[in-house]
């Protein structure tokens, strides 16, 4: 990564129609490395770790990767919240007891996503609307095969 960008409150963000909210993922092992909102003018907000296990959320005139992943080649974007009727009901912040920031909560299309520093990985959770259920795995124990 390089220069820490600055970061900026994301209640700016409240009552922005939202195209897609997105994980950056690292194409080598798929793990997610930042949440990226997409607005309808094409700008972002991208929230990550940055080396201090803390959470930066920049404001971004496009939504391309950030330069601080590198090489680019080596990252993609992975759909977590399909648009275009999305909009940003509320944002909020978490800190630590030392008020640096760790977390960050939006409510967007019904659907709370939070983005967390944990363990000095990024942690994006993605709660409400319709749930997926995978099927029970055919080795299951139940109660009754105790």
């Amino acid at each position: 990564m390089s220069g820490r960008p600055a970061s900026v409150d994301p209640c700016f963000a409240v009552g922005l129609p939202v195209r897609e909210a997105a994980e950056i993922v690292y194409d080598e092992d798929r793990a997610a490395v930042a949440l990226q909102l997409t607005f309808a003018d094409d700008s972002s907000l991208v929230c990550t770790v940055w080396t201090d296990w803390t959470l930066v959320i920049e404001k971004r005139a496009d939504n391309r990767v950030p330069e601080y992943f590198w090489p680019p080649t080596a990252f993609s974007v992975r759909t977590i919240l399909p648009g275009p009727d999305l909009e940003v009901v509320s944002a909020s912040l978490s800190r630590d007891e030392v008020g640096e920031v760790m977390g960050a909560d939006f409510l967007i299309g019904g659907r709370r996503i939070t983005v967390r520093s944990f363990g000095g990985e990024v942690d994006i959770a993605v709660m409400g609307g319709p749930r997926r259920r995978e099927p029970a795995s055919p080795t299951a124990q139940t109660s009754d095969d105790q």
